[in-house]
């Protein structure tokens, strides 16, 4: 569930939330961030980020989690996992929400390791103000 907490007045765009991720790249200099713009309707945004949410709960033994596919199978269930599926493999959905929520998924790709450091969002209301949100797990 997405809380707003606090405005701003801006010109970005409007009826949307901008998820910002944060990724680990390699060693403590790797810091590196994506972003994306999702409709305020999108009725997959809450398990997208619930999943999201998950991949940043460190695995026993492990001070954080390599993102590669055997680690997301282990940090998802079932459920969870086949869905999310969808933004790790080759994208190939006509659902234009799934569509909208599909961000490339930043794999080792030469680097020692990558792991996802978790998510920031803000929402931006139909007059362009922006507003802190607070995301939490629904129960």
């Amino acid at each position: 569930m997405i809380t707003i907490l606090s405005a701003k007045k801006t010109t970005s765009p409007k009826n949307r939330y901008k998820i910002t991720h944060d990724w680990m790249l390699g060693d403590s200099d790797g810091n590196t961030t994506s972003t994306q713009l999702i409709n305020k309707h999108n009725p997959h945004l809450d398990r997208f980020l619930s999943c999201c949410n998950k991949l940043t709960k460190s695995l026993p033994g492990t001070w954080a989690n390599i993102l590669d596919t055997s680690t997301i199978e282990k940090c998802l269930d079932d459920d969870d996992f086949e869905f999310f599926g969808q933004f790790i493999d080759e994208f190939n959905s006509d659902d234009e929400d799934i569509q909208e929520l599909y961000f490339e998924v930043i794999t080792e790709q030469g680097h020692t390791f990558v792991s996802y450091q978790g998510f920031e969002v803000v929402y931006y209301d139909e007059n362009g103000n922006k507003f802190n949100c607070k995301w939490t797990q629904n129960k």
